[in-house]
């Protein structure tokens, strides 16, 4: 899933982390023997709302039996098999000041167990001793851990692992099964100075993947190819024998909502499969969800959905739009509240940039819908930051659906007279690192994802400005 602990964008804005990694089963709801998918939607009290896509057609949409108003916005996703080896039950983490609580559905009731720390990674699907329940891991970024195995069982035990501290703070948690137990591993991005021909040196970037077992035995090892782009989400795919290959999404340098989805082969470390996507929420889920195709397939969620058939022919096929966020049974994340914490993998979402929470447009900010200028930024939105409203980004600001997908960006542009509109900092849609959308188009965008057109805009100290129909006039500023 995007980040597995993908903070589901359904984490909208807070950090909901759809999903810790899950490599006992993929998720099936029903128990038929069959990938489902799971969609999440936020209700107007905020609540999580789980839902289905029936296995392999997904043409019919069911809520989860009890499903109703199981987590809220701001949690993490963990759907897993957490007390049944056949059956998935679907649950959240929670945090509250530092107390961290898994918590599962258990036919109508939700059981609690408060196990890591706000500041953790925490890693949702893994079955490390191989006995078919899901057992949970959370890693500290010095590398020290602790795996829980059965969680939320009577037996509980648990077992410390140590990871180097680079491989965490650098990398992106996931884990994966060589043929029996998982494995727990961070893969990231390792600089290497080679010799060139010449005698010169240069320096090339590399990815490397570190994983210990239940029994503290560790082992590194070095992916094939040359990283590009900023590592945004791992999870482990099935193949049809031959142990978990591992499925990594890097963002492409220089191409907005553009990802990389490259698979490699966890035994020789060469690239199996490699592909590009475009995607205005990243969020990519794993599963067998056709039967007929060889090994796992992954969707990527999009306006239209493509499943993705990478062992086999490597064809394409739409699923049909779908209103909610897409989840499955990987998942990684951390509630910690840093600028460029990523909690959403399959995330996808508001994550760290509205983890502070949300405030209305007031004086000293203002939206427009209509910029007034002649060029490209002509009638599309154009956000104003006045003062100590301000936010020092000359990048670009995330605009997001309410579900916390987000769904297109503002570009900073430099003003050439200073006095224009008391010294403000401008973010046009239409404008370089902008999405080029109208007012029109960032409202269809954010129906599309939750049956809602209101948006959220980034802002600063991760809060956002919002909820707001992109269509309208908020806030206001001095000249």
């Amino acid at each position: 899933m995007l980040e597995k602990f993908y903070s589901v964008a359904v984490a909208a804005f807070s950090s909901v982390v759809c999903c810790l990694p899950v490599a006992v089963a993929d998720v099936d709801i029903d128990g038929d023997g069959k990938s489902d998918l799971l969609v999440i939607k936020i209700d107007s009290d905020k609540n999580l709302d789980w839902n289905t896509r029936d296995s392999h057609s997904f043409s019919t949409e069911a809520e989860v039996p009890n499903g109703s108003n199981v987590g809220e916005r701001g949690d993490n996703l963990i759907p897993a098999n957490w007390t049944s080896s056949s059956t998935t039950q679907i649950g959240f983490v929670a945090v509250k000041k530092q107390t961290v609580s898994w918590n599962v559905l258990d036919g109508s009731q939700v059981r609690k167990i408060n196990f890591g720390k706000r500041n953790d990674i925490l890693v949702s699907g893994g079955d490390y001793d191989g006995d078919g329940i899901t057992d949970a891991a959370r890693v500290a970024r010095s590398g020290s851990g602790t795996i829980r195995f059965q969680l939320f069982g009577e037996n509980t035990t648990s077992f410390d692992i140590k990871f180097a501290s680079k491989a965490v703070k650098k990398g992106r948690g996931f884990f994966f099964s060589p043929g029996s137990a998982d494995r727990l591993a961070f893969v990231y991005k390792q600089q290497l100075r080679k010799r060139r021909g010449s005698g010169a040196r240069a320096t090339v970037v590399r990815l490397r993947v570190e994983s210990v077992d239940q029994e503290g035995n560790s082992r590194s090892q070095r992916l094939s190819g040359i990283a590009r782009g900023g590592l945004r989400d791992a999870m482990p795919i099935a193949r049809s024998s031959g142990g978990d290959a591992l499925l990594l999404v890097q963002n492409v340098k220089g191409a907005k909502n553009t990802y990389q989805v490259r698979i490699f082969d966890l035994g020789s470390g060469t690239v199996l499969y490699s592909n590009n996507f475009t995607s205005s929420t990243g969020t990519i889920v794993v599963g067998d969800f056709d039967s007929s195709s060889e090994g796992e397939e992954f969707i990527v969620q999009r306006n239209s959905p493509i499943l993705v058939r990478p062992f086999g022919d490597q064809s394409e096929t739409s699923i049909g739009a779908v209103s909610g966020v897409l989840a499955d049974h990987v998942n990684v994340s951390t509630f910690r509240r840093t600028p460029g914490n990523s909690n959403t993998s399959n995330g996808s979402g508001g994550g760290s940039s509205c983890s502070a929470g949300f405030k209305s447009f007031g004086f000293g900010t203002l939206w427009k819908p209509a910029a007034d200028a002649p060029d490209s930024r002509a009638n599309k939105p154009v956000v104003l930051y006045q003062g100590g409203n301000k936010n020092g980004n000359r990048g670009s600001l995330k605009v997001f659906a309410t579900n916390g997908a987000q769904i297109g960006s503002l570009g900073y542009k430099l003003g050439q007279d200073p006095s224009i509109n008391g010294g403000s900092d401008h973010y046009f849609s239409g404008w370089t690192g902008g999405s080029s959308d109208t007012c029109s188009s960032f409202s269809a965008k954010a129906k599309q994802q939750n049956g809602n057109p209101n948006v959220v805009v980034e802002w600063k100290n991760n809060v956002c400005l919002g909820p707001i129909n992109p269509c309208g006039r908020y806030g206001g500023i001095g000249g």
